[in-house]
């Protein structure tokens, strides 16, 4: 990695529905394997640095991360690190974090991993701006 600070992303929602189970607050995902064409298209523009890849790690592939150099930046390390890109731990780190807040005219299905870590100092402190 070229040590570098990275602009990182992620998909987060105001809500969801999964089977039966419906959830109306705030929330963001991690290790996401599958989405839509559309969302695809947006985030292409949005976060060219956020797409599909493989790692070793794992053994298949979802979207993540990717530093200006080309090195794979994994969920795990931003997600559920204490202190990572998206898990901030204290107002000050979460002040830091922009929510990017878009308005989908259809129902978008997505293959991810919840992600609730602290999700109300995100909610609350981060910036707000329309994409």
């Amino acid at each position: 990695m070229c040590g570098k600070k990275a602009e990182v992303f992620c998909l987060a929602s105001a809500g969801f529905v999964e089977d039966d189970w419906r959830l109306d607050e705030f929330t963001h995902f991690s290790n996401v394997t599958a989405l839509p064409d559309s969302l695809k298209v947006i985030l292409k523009k949005q976060a060219p640095r956020y797409y599909l890849d493989y790692t070793r790690q794992r053994g298949s592939c979802y979207f993540m991360n990717h530093c200006r150099c080309g090195t794979k930046l994994a969920d795990f390390y931003l997600h559920n690190n204490p202190e990572g890109a998206f898990y901030p731990v204290s107002e000050q780190q979460a002040k830091q974090l922009i929510l990017c807040e878009m308005e989908l005219s259809e129902t978008v299905e997505i293959a991810a991993t919840i992600v609730v870590n602290d999700i109300d100092l995100i909610e609350v402190n981060a910036k707000r701006e329309q994409c």
